[in-house]
């Protein structure tokens, strides 16, 4: 059984993932700077003939421009790693060693597919152009010769470049996604919860050492009122894991009864007003079931599941009875007999077919 509770599912949102990479590549972008301003201070290097060689792949004499194409450049590169990061690895960085990791691996792959073909297509012709222009006294043959016997030592820098855009992009895309990306989910219960310590401490005081202390509330009915008692509860709740939530209802999916009529017309399908009730389940549990007794003295609810018919007792604190109701027809049995209701998927279905059979 501890294998089983030691087991942790990470889900991740493709915004979400995106985003954080592509905010750690613009950071990145900006501290692979650092070593090459520095190193200008002292005269060991030239930024601003970077930034000129960097303009003129877009034809420009801006320095400003430079800077500005290397960002874009950055949260592209930053958007693409994302994408193949979600995507293909499904590599979990919410743990900050294999964020690095991730990080590093990213900056030897884009220095090798992506800063050595520039390199040498654009910036080699553009940084021989630039330094011709800046020491008129050398021919162009000269400065090609000079660009050419500082090549490695162009690549090395370049890589040492790379690797550090690559670890601040995996720190900050790791601690991002640590901190507000990641759905950790339990895979006993079904729940999902946004912070790595909660998950920790659900699992520890539900599974591990139940707690005294839990509360435990229980939602029967899974429309409008219940749903929406189910969303404040559980943003009310969502770090608190001494609360339990369970929701039962008959259906497995949210109706938008609003919208029955327009779907008993044809204007609309089923699936455009029906949502899985598990969507809203974010730290809840969901029972599709029919509920058979309440106990109001014991606390107890006895239900049935509609896919096998076995019941379970479900035990609460604090009772939510949002189950809808009922057409009443006032005593009038001819109506009821004579007319249609309009409260359910169903409902609506035997409108559509009565209307097409009338024409």
């Amino acid at each position: 059984m501890d294998s089983l509770h030691s087991q942790l599912i990470v889900n991740f949102s493709l915004r979400k993932e995106v985003s954080f990479v592509a905010i750690g590549s613009v950071i990145g972008a900006f501290t692979m700077h650092l070593p090459i301003m520095f190193l200008d201070l002292f005269g060991n290097s030239s930024y601003q003939i970077w930034l000129l060689v960097a303009a003129k792949v877009v034809n420009s004499s801006q320095p400003e421009v430079g800077f500005v194409l290397h960002f874009f450049v950055a949260t592209v590169i930053g958007i693409v790693t994302g994408i193949f990061l979600h995507r293909v690895l499904r590599f979990n960085i919410s743990k900050i060693p294999k964020g690095l990791a991730y990080g590093v691996i990213s900056g030897v792959v884009v220095f090798a597919v992506f800063a050595i073909p520039v390199s040498q297509v654009f910036l080699g012709p553009n940084t021989i152009e630039i330094l011709s222009e800046i020491n008129p006294e050398m021919t162009s043959t000269q400065v090609a010769q000079e660009v050419k016997s500082n090549f490695l030592n162009q690549m090395i820098n370049s890589l040492f470049m790379h690797i550090v855009w690559g670890i601040t992009l995996g720190i900050t895309s790791s601690l991002l996604t640590r901190k507000i990306g990641a759905n950790y989910l339990c895979h006993i219960c079904n729940i999902e919860f946004s912070n790595i310590k909660t998950y920790e401490h659900h699992k520890e005081n539900v599974h591990e050492n139940p707690s005294s202390k839990m509360k435990k509330i229980l939602i029967l009915g899974g429309g409008y009122a219940g749903v929406g008692v189910l969303n404040k509860i559980q943003k009310t709740f969502e770090s608190n894991v001494d609360v339990n939530i369970d929701l039962v209802s008959e259906s497995n999916f949210f109706l938008h009864t609003p919208m029955l009529p327009e779907m008993a017309t044809g204007t609309i399908e089923p699936r455009h007003i029906a949502t899985p009730i598990r969507r809203f389940c974010k730290r809840a549990r969901f029972h599709q079931s029919k509920v058979v007794d309440i106990s109001l003295d014991s606390k107890q609810v006895i239900i049935q599941r509609m896919s096998d018919k076995s019941q379970k007792i479900l035990s609460y604190d604090y009772l939510v009875l949002a189950m809808g109701s009922k057409t009443n027809f006032f005593g009038n049995s001819n109506i009821e007999k004579n007319s249609l209701t309009i409260k359910s998927l169903d409902d609506a279905i035997i409108i559509r077919n009565h209307i097409i059979s009338m024409l």
